[in-house]
């Protein structure tokens, strides 16, 4: 994973370490992303665990285009990225 995280930090800088609730579990990562993290109409940010990297996805409310004020800590969906990752990213 460490060259995982080596190019999540050479794309978006330092990540913050974060606690997320989904599902009914507790996921303690470091964050990445920036405000162009889309896929389609969708915003997301990498988190990154000791063995997994997930894309958290957010709901972005109709009347709010402040990326800043989203709660980070629960998002609406997490997608396991990590074999995508190790197999053609890094």
């Amino acid at each position: 994973m460490k060259k995982v995280e080596s190019y999540l930090k050479e794309r978006y800088g330092e990540g913050g370490e974060v606690k997320v609730e989904f599902e009914g579990k507790e996921i303690t990562g470091v964050m990445y992303g920036d405000d162009e993290c889309f896929e389609m109409n969708d915003f997301y940010q990498y988190l990154l665990t000791k063995d997994t990297l997930y894309k958290a996805f957010y709901e972005i409310p109709n009347d709010n285009d402040d990326l800043g004020s989203l709660d980070y800590e629960n998002p609406t969906d997490l997608e396991d990225v990590t074999e995508y990752y190790k197999e053609y990213v890094v």
